[in-house]
């Protein structure tokens, strides 16, 4: 028995370190998964929520406006900094309160980066900010972190998944894009690389993320 223990951590920690799927590792991949679609399927709800509660009045590239009016009773502003070190380029955007007034947030975001991507980090920090205000998904996380369910680095990667897919989410909402992916398609009869750069230009994202958007919703 004694003999068996070594070889069942060295199995284990080969998992960790080698055996990976999509960066995460191979014995935490189901998990990962679960609580993925999980968290994804509330923010998801929240969204339906924004965009019912203003109806009529929005218009796309969405703007960051009406999630500011979902977070009642605080004030935002936006920042931009500017990332002279070649390292710093891979921060895009942070969010924090104010010293002075804590209701007030602070969004900042990499002035150097397209116009598609400052609008995205934008979203991106909004997200982040909701999920430290949201009992709900705060009481998720504690418990993830206190039940040692997933290592650290995978929760981290976690949250960032889970805010990148919600901020994806809002700014190509479903029956939105779908709407407008069906009229170009229409109009062109065809849908190459230049109808992916007009619903693009539409939802002011990226023709890398509006591709990722139209394979996960198996357009």
């Amino acid at each position: 028995m004694s003999k068996e223990i070594p070889k069942i951590i060295d199995d284990v920690h080969w998992l960790r370190t080698h055996a990976q799927i999509d960066g995460v590792p191979a014995d935490c991949f189901r998990a990962y998964t679960k609580l993925l679609n999980t968290s994804i399927g509330y923010f998801k709800g929240i969204i339906d929520h924004i965009i019912r509660l203003n109806g009529e009045s929005i218009l796309v590239p969405m703007q960051p406006v009406f999630i500011e009016r979902y977070l009642t009773g605080f004030t935002f502003e936006y920042r931009p900094f500017s990332s002279l070190n070649e390292l710093d380029q891979l921060k895009e955007g942070f969010w924090r309160c104010s010293d002075h007034d804590p209701s007030h947030v602070l969004i900042f975001y990499n002035q150097n980066a397209t116009v598609e991507r400052q609008r995205l980090t934008k979203i991106h920090e909004l997200f982040h900010f909701m999920q430290s205000i949201d009992g709900f998904f705060r009481h998720f996380l504690e418990e993830l972190i206190y039940d040692d369910a997933l290592p650290p680095s995978v929760i981290v990667k976690l949250l960032e998944r889970v805010t990148e897919k919600a901020a994806v989410i809002y700014l190509m909402p479903n029956e939105f894009f779908c709407k407008k992916y069906s009229e170009i398609k229409a109009e062109s009869r065809s849908f190459g690389y230049e109808e992916i750069r007009r619903l693009a230009q539409t939802f002011g994202v990226s023709v890398q993320t509006t591709t990722y958007r139209i394979q996960e919703l198996n357009l």
